[in-house]
């Protein structure tokens, strides 16, 4: 893939679902299978994974059951299944992981700060 597909750039543009936009880097990337993971560090020893979004056939479920991966910060990545993809793909692939990470990312700090009030407003109150 020379420059980056009319139609993936259309999507992310139009404000597309995360499944509809997974199914364009899928396709246009010629993979098999894309996931977007979320790393959960918790308490265990190893970080567990979490498939937030996954499309095309037996889908990535950790960063390293896939051919390439593409991480976002420290807790999403990008994780794809097929052919392997050139220099150029790659860095167009992690272009694309950080605008499918997007809706993923604020809906994270959405639920962190909803959490955070609860607690403030559970610590004054009494039992």
């Amino acid at each position: 893939m020379d420059v980056f597909p009319d139609r993936l750039a259309t999507a992310m543009m139009h404000g597309q679902d995360l499944p509809t936009l997974l199914e364009q880097v899928r396709e246009d990337f010629g993979l098999e299978a894309v996931s977007l993971l979320e790393r959960d560090t918790g308490h265990a020893a190893e970080p567990r994974w979490y498939v937030v979004a996954s499309t095309g056939e037996d889908p990535p479920e950790h960063p390293y059951d896939a051919d390439v991966d593409s991480p976002v910060g420290d807790d999403l990545t990008l994780a794809a299944r097929g052919s392997p993809l050139s220099s150029d793909d790659q860095r167009v692939l992690g272009a694309c992981a950080a605008h499918c990470a997007q809706p993923t990312k604020r809906w994270m700090a959405s639920a962190s700060a909803s959490a955070s009030a609860r607690i403030r407003g559970r610590a004054g109150t009494s039992p």
